[in-house]
This record gives C-alpha cells, structure tokens and sequence, in this order.
C-alpha cells in the first residue's frame, strides 16, 4: 500500500520532471519489480526462522528508505537516484512477502490455514488498490498537473509519498509483531508405501 503512489505516479512523473521517453521511465518503474523478483529469488533458500524474521523486519525498512530516497530525488531535482531507490523498495518487498505469508499461514488457526492462504494475495491487491486511491486523493487535491513540468509535480507528489512513507512506518511497526515458527519437517513415509 504504502508504494502505491509511486506504481500510479511515477513513471508520468519523472517523463515530465526529467525530460524521459517513455520507454526509458517504463523501464525506471520496472526496476523496482525486477528487484522484487530477484531478491525474492536470492532469499528463497532461507530456513533459519531468526534470518526469516530479520527479513521480515528489514522488508519495511528498506521500502521506506526507497520511497525516502525518491522523494528526496523529486525534491532535490536527483533523478540519478531513482534507480537505486526503486531498487531498494523492491527489496524490501521481495525479501520479506513470502516470509510473512509464511508467518501467517503458520499463525491460522488449524482449519483456517487455506483461508489465510487465499486470503493473502486479496489483501495485497486491496492493498495496492486502496494505496493508489489514497494516492490519487493526495496528488489531485494538490494540484497535481504534469503538464506543468516540476511546478504541478514535485507539491503532489511530495504530499503523495509522505502519505506512503507513514504507512510505511506502520509497516515498520507491525513488523515487529511477527512471529516465525520453526520450519517443521515432513515424516519420513511409512514403510511399504
């Protein structure tokens, strides 16, 4: 929820701010997804509940650093460092989201893991949905105009991300109330099967 503005906003934003074609910022807003992947590829293998749990910790930290450091680049006309943002908030995302549904899996009740199994990816989506609303509040009633070039971008897009970097920092709290189960293995199956 808390990047939502950036996947809505950004790429038109830094086509205007910057002077980008718009397949040179497509490409700027997909590194943050090509991070997410990648990084949830790396961390795929890890097993130890305290690293898991780290993980989960860090996740949050690093989307609000990134979502930081880009509203730090509209301000202070940097686009340089979008790219190293985006992938920051990609990070955070891909090295914590299957270890959190892993943790609330874990946490379901017995009969209820299914449901929280499929009830993960609607409250992802509602999510990023209702960030992207929040998000077009924000930027609309600020004004937000890009054919203005940076006068009708940087107020809205400035309230637009600080909005997203508060919910971040729930995130970052909420974070803190995780708990990580030990992995526990399958029996060995029954001889003669």
């Amino acid at each position: 929820m808390c990047s939502s503005d950036l996947s809505t906003f950004l790429n038109i934003s830094i086509q205007n701010l910057w002077g980008y074609a718009p397949t040179a910022a497509g490409l700027i807003h997909a590194t943050m997804a090509l991070s997410w992947s990648g990084s949830a590829l790396l961390i795929a293998g890890v097993d130890s509940p305290r690293r898991r749990l780290a993980l989960i910790r860090l996740g949050p930290v690093l989307v609000v650093s990134g979502l930081t450091g880009i509203l730090l680049a509209i301000r202070h006309d940097v686009p340089w460092t979008v790219v190293p943002c985006q992938i920051l908030i990609g990070a955070g995302f891909g090295g914590c989201w299957s270890f959190l549904s892993q943790a609330i899996m874990e946490a379901a009740r017995p009969g209820e893991r299914d449901l929280a199994s499929t009830m993960l990816q609607t409250v992802l989506s509602s999510g990023f949905a209702l960030g992207a609303a929040i998000a077009g509040l924000a930027v609309n009633s600020a004004g937000f105009a890009p054919q203005l070039a940076a006068e009708g971008i940087v107020q809205p897009m400035t309230r637009a991300i600080l909005i997203g970097v508060s919910i971040g920092a729930f995130a970052i709290l909420a974070a803190l109330g995780v708990r990580v189960k030990p992995k526990v293995e399958d029996p060995p199956p029954a001889a003669g099967r």
